[in-house]
Parts: C-alpha cells; sequence; structure tokens
C-alpha cells in the first residue's frame, strides 16, 4: 500500500495533468486529471475518516502511482478520457451502452468509396448515419442502396493502384460497375457517391418506387413473407433518409441529458432534439458512480459520450453544471467545430424535456444490473425507504442480495444465493454453489466460500454489486461475511445477519441486535428474502443427497462402474424402475449386457425385498 511519503519522494507539481494508480499487479485501477497534481494527489493521503467508503478502498489499493503533465486543463481532459476508454479502470466511473446500435457508414474518406453497416463508429473521416435500433433490415437496406447506385461491395478499401483485372463476382451478378478492376473512372465514381449521399440526406428517390411495386406484386401472389421483408426494407430506408448526419451540426439541435441514480446504481437519457423536433433517445448505465456527486458523473459522461463520433449540437442542456464546465465546452468547440452553450434548462420546452428525459432515465434505472424482476412499486418504494431509514443505508436498496447454507454434518453442502430487485425475487439472478474447499460442519467458512466466489465475479466487472447483503445468522456469520468483504476491498458494501429465533437483525459495529417491529414491511421483507434463500438452498441440498443416496444402492452391485450406473439412472429415472423393467431389456443398455443386467436385478432386489 502506497503511502504519504512514497507520494512525496515522487514530488508531483503544482500543474494539470493526469494520474494513474497502479494495484499491486500494476493493474490501472483509478485515472483522473488535476489543474494541480501535487493538490490533488495529496488529498487522497489525508486521515482516512475524511474519506468516503470508496476512495478509502481505492487508496487501501494503490502500490504504485505514476503521472503525466499537460499544457493545459483541456489537454488533461482529453487525455484522461483516452486512457479511461483504453484501460476501463474498476474505480472510474464507465458509460456502458445498453447494446451496440448499428451504424450506417459511406467511407469517403477513400479513393473508392462503400456503403457499410458497423456497430463500431471510429473517429474517422467518414460519414455516419445512426443509430438503427435492428440490423437485419438494414443490411438489406445497404444492399439494395449500393446495387441500386452500384458501388463497390468489397469488405476492404480499394486504392487507385491496386485496380487490376482480376474476376469481380459482383461485377459478374451486375452488382457493381467493377471499380476493383479499374473498370469506373474516379472522376465517375465520384459522381455515383455524390448521388448516394444526396439519396441518405433526403434528396431523389429512384429506389423506393421500384421495392414497393415489387411489395404489392408479392402481396397479390400472397407471397406474404417476401412482402413484409420488402416493406421492413422500405421502412428503413425512409428511416435512413431521415437520420441526420453526425458529422453535420445545426444551431437549432440540443441534446437533453437525463440523470437518475439510486444507490449504486445511475442511468443516463440522452433525447437528440434537431431541428427543433424530438428525433430519437438513447440511454445509458453507469458503472462506478457511486461514490461520486451528480456534477462529476456528468462530466464523465459528456467527456467519454461526445468522444465518440456523434453529433455535436449547438447546446447541451443538463440539470445541473458539471464539473470542469469551461474545460469541456472549450474541448467540444476546438477544430472547425463552432461553440457550444451547456446549460441549464432556461425556457419551457427545454424544462419540459429535461423532466421527460429524467422520468425516461428513471424507467431505465428500474431494469438497471442486467435486468430487472418487476418495476417497482409506490408500495415497495415505501417499503425499501423504510427499510432504508432503519438501517442507515444511503438509499432505498433496490437491488438486495441473500444467503444461506445448507449441509447435514458438512455432508452434501451447498450455498445459495437469492436476488431481489425492487422489492421483488429476479429468479434469473439466483445461483446455487456446491461447496469445494470447506470439510466437516463448518457454516462460517462455507458462507465465506459462497461470498468470495460471488465477489470475485464483482472484481472482474462482470455484475452490478447489491445495495446490501442479507446472510441468514446472528453474528458469527455477520463477521465471516465482513471478512471476505474486507479481504477484497468490498468493505463499503453494506450486510446484516438475520437471526431465526427472534428475527433480531444483527448490524456491522453494533453489539446488541435491532429488533424490529414485528408487524413491520420492513421485517417482512427481510424474513421474505431470507426464506427465500433457505429454501433454494435446501432444494438444492436434497437433490444431491437424493442423487448421492440412488448411486449408493447400485454401489452394492459388484462390477457395475460409476459411469454405467450414470446411464442406467439417465435411461430409466431411478433405482426402482431397474426393477419393473424385463432383463433383457435393461441388458439392451450400452456397456450393460445379459450377465450384469441380472446381477443388478438381483442385487436390488436382496435390497428392497430381502429375496
Amino acid at each position: 500500500m502506497m503511502t504519504k511519503e512514497d507520494l512525496r519522494r515522487l514530488h508531483p507539481p503544482d500543474s494539470p495533468g493526469v494520474y494513474l494508480m497502479r494495484d499491486q499487479h500494476q493493474k490501472i485501477i483509478y485515472i483522473g486529471k488535476a489543474v494541480s497534481l501535487g493538490k490533488r494527489l495529496a488529498s487522497y493521503f489525508r486521515s482516512p475518516e475524511n474519506l468516503d467508503p470508496k476512495t478509502r478502498a481505492l487508496v487501501a489499493k494503490i502500490h504504485t502511482l505514476e503521472f503525466v503533465v499537460t499544457d493545459s486543463e483541456v489537454e488533461a481532459l482529453i487525455l484522461e478520457n483516452t486512457l479511461i476508454k483504453k484501460h476501463q479502470p474498476r474505480y472510474n466511473v464507465l458509460l456502458r451502452d445498453d447494446k451496440s446500435y448499428p451504424y450506417l457508414k459511406l467511407t469517403v474518406q477513400e479513393d473508392f468509396p462503400r456503403l457499410l453497416m458497423t456497430r463500431k463508429p471510429f473517429a474517422d473521416d467518414a460519414l455516419y448515419f445512426g443509430p438503427f435500433a435492428a440490423a437485419g433490415p438494414l443490411k438489406e437496406a445497404v444492399r439494395a442502396v449500393a446495387r441500386h447506385f452500384r458501388l463497390c461491395q468489397l469488405k476492404h478499401a480499394i486504392r487507385r493502384h491496386e485496380a487490376s483485372k482480376r474476376v469481380c463476382l459482383y461485377h459478374q451478378m451486375g452488382q457493381c460497375d467493377g471499380a476493383c478492376m479499374g473498370l469506373i473512372t474516379p472522376a465517375a465514381y465520384a459522381r455515383k457517391v455524390r448521388a448516394v449521399r444526396g439519396f441518405l440526406e433526403g434528396g431523389l428517390d429512384p429506389i423506393s418506387p421500384g421495392i414497393q411495386a415489387r411489395m404489392e406484386q408479392a402481396a397479390e401472389a400472397q407471397q406474404y413473407e417476401n412482402a413484409a421483408r420488402l416493406r421492413d426494407q422500405l421502412e428503413v430506408l425512409q428511416r435512413i433518409r431521415h437520420q441526420p448526419a453526425v458529422s453535420s451540426t445545426h444551431r437549432e439541435n440540443r441534446d437533453v441529458f437525463g440523470l437518475a441514480r439510486s444507490g449504486n446504481l445511475a442511468a443516463v437519457e440522452v433525447f437528440f432534439v434537431r431541428a427543433g423536433k424530438l428525433e430519437g433517445r438513447r440511454h445509458f448505465y453507469l458503472r462506478g458512480a457511486g461514490a461520486h456527486a451528480d456534477s462529476a458523473v456528468l462530466s464523465q459522461v459528456l467527456t467519454q459520450y461526445y468522444s465518440q463520433p456523434v453529433m455535436v449540437p449547438a447546446e447541451i442542456v443538463l440539470p445541473l453544471h458539471p464539473d470542469d464546465e469551461g474545460m469541456i465546452q472549450s474541448w467540444l468547440a476546438s477544430g472547425q467545430r463552432p461553440p457550444v452553450n451547456i446549460r441549464l434548462p432556461a425556457d419551457g420546452e427545454a424544462q419540459r424535456l429535461l423532466k421527460m428525459a429524467e422520468n425516461n432515465a428513471w424507467l431505465h434505472l428500474k431494469h438497471q444490473a442486467e435486468g430487472s424482476a418487476a418495476e417497482l412499486s409506490e408500495e415497495n418504494r415505501k417499503i425499501l425507504t423504510d427499510l432504508a431509514a432503519r438501517l442507515g443505508l444511503s438509499g432505498p436498496p433496490l437491488l438486495v442480495e441473500g444467503y444461506d447454507i445448507s449441509n447435514i454434518a458438512g455432508q452434501d453442502a451447498v450455498g445459495s444465493r437469492v436476488v431481489f430487485c425492487n422489492g421483488h425475487p429476479d429468479k434469473n439472478k439466483y445461483r446455487r454453489y456446491r461447496i469445494r474447499s470447506v470439510e466437516g460442519p463448518n457454516d462460517f467458512a462455507m458462507l465465506q466460500e459462497v461470498l468470495f466466489r460471488r465477489l470475485r465475479r464483482l472484481q472482474q466487472g462482470r455484475e452490478t454489486p447489491p445495495d446490501l447483503i442479507v446472510v441468514d445468522g446472528g453474528a458469527g456469520q455477520l463477521s465471516a461475511a465482513r471478512a471476505v468483504l474486507q479481504d477484497l476491498q468490498f468493505s463499503h458494501l453494506p450486510v446484516i445477519g438475520l437471526a431465526k429465533k427472534e428475527e433480531a437483525v444483527y448490524l456491522a459495529g453494533q453489539k446488541e441486535p435491532l429488533l424490529l417491529p414485528k408487524n413491520s414491511q420492513a421485517l417482512g421483507f427481510l424474513t421474505r428474502l431470507r426464506d427465500e434463500a433457505h429454501r433454494f438452498a435446501i432444494t438444492y441440498h436434497r437433490h444431491l443427497r437424493g442423487r448421492r443416496m440412488k448411486l449408493s444402492d447400485l454401489d452394492l452391485v459388484p462390477g457395475l462402474g460409476v459411469k454405467r450406473r450414470r446411464v442406467l439412472l439417465r435411461a430409466f429415472g431411478s433405482v426402482e424402475s431397474l426393477l419393473q423393467v424385463d432383463t433383457a431389456e435393461l441388458a439392451k443398455v450400452e456397456g450393460i449386457g445379459l450377465a450384469l443386467a441380472r446381477r443388478i436385478q438381483d442385487t436390488l432386489k436382496k435390497k428392497y425385498t430381502g429375496r
């Protein structure tokens, strides 16, 4: 762990720049920018009591530190954003799109431009249109445009010196003019590209009438699937023509950002207003936003979002002023782009759009964390808010995980995890664990193994952290759970124990348990979660025990190995069924044979009937 003395030896200057923090494995865990590197880095090594839980966890993992001095704050902003996107540090706020949207790409920077569909728009000189909702109809629309205008359809760019007399399949089928064979001059091809661009930007449409006629003919011939495909293709073509290119800018355009946060969860909704009309929207989930102020989150959202090849409007409307607002405005207006106005909603229309964006962000927030089980009802909101107040949580626990252990004297030991999202069971997230590392009756160690395996997935960024962890048990189970959380740097996650006898709630740092009123809905929620974890664990335990007992009966048969035992149970379902079938039918099972079949039935008859 790095100390204040180690920082002093580095002598960070009083200059703007970017700093990178690494753990003991030299993995980058946080990247930040600063107006003064010296002052900003020193703030991390103050007394731990003055740091929030997430920052304390970060500082505890810092092993080495490096920094890059820049000429200005704007340069630091750009460099920080570039490095965050490249390294995806665990402790940074990371913008995560809910899915990868398809774009239409016209490679105008190439000698012989092509029309492509891509899910990865780059900051190159190509012209992009989108994003679009569905990839299938868009692919067909792209092919229709390329064939009509006879554009090159090769996957790779063609350079002028590469044109040859080789045979091109697309040219043989009459779908292109053979640019790769040198059969069309760059000037003539450029005229085609201008026509394509005019079509895409809403100009003359020579394609749709032909598709419309083919669609009607297919419908008359009762070829309904073909007619539906042509209808979808026609709709996508019209959508393409009304979708502005993301490289264009108009003064009357604006983007409106709505932000919703609850506990560790956060979501952003962006509304695209073009020529005064709401033309589209997009939403994002945020990872790592829990310990950051709203202004810092919005700053990161803006820098990460507008570093993509998206249209930068003349105006950006936000619910509050972001950190580094001046730097972001300077950065957005760099190059050939006009000034960008970042502001709060002043007029009634902007206020209406912001409210709508925030409402949509809240809707998406409910379905965050890999999908939600059900919507957050008003009744559940009150219950979770009351629970948060009684447990001292920062907000309603929308995502709660419950854990239980089930075994008999250490045999067939299993663990369970159940998840309640917005107050409802989310069974898609239930998990069961077969205990691997613990021998003998040790419920504490078993609970620690289950939590360790779960938290390792959180460390890898593969799942969303819960707002509350509930373990079945009292002070002992709570202490065991906290030890694992601390070892894996998750001590900031709230965890409680719920004992069965008095339904007492055990909290970290408190000797006496909390006794909630018996008629409390908050207690009812916790007991329902605990009982569901117990049911899920004991069901799995009984399944393993029953399977082991069935296999143990077949252990009595001489010459019957484990592999053939499993084959028999898969074929007949149970040991009892083996007594109901004919010996000849049993002998037909692969690897059994008549002699072994007789031996199996004789042995089982002695076991079950005594004869």
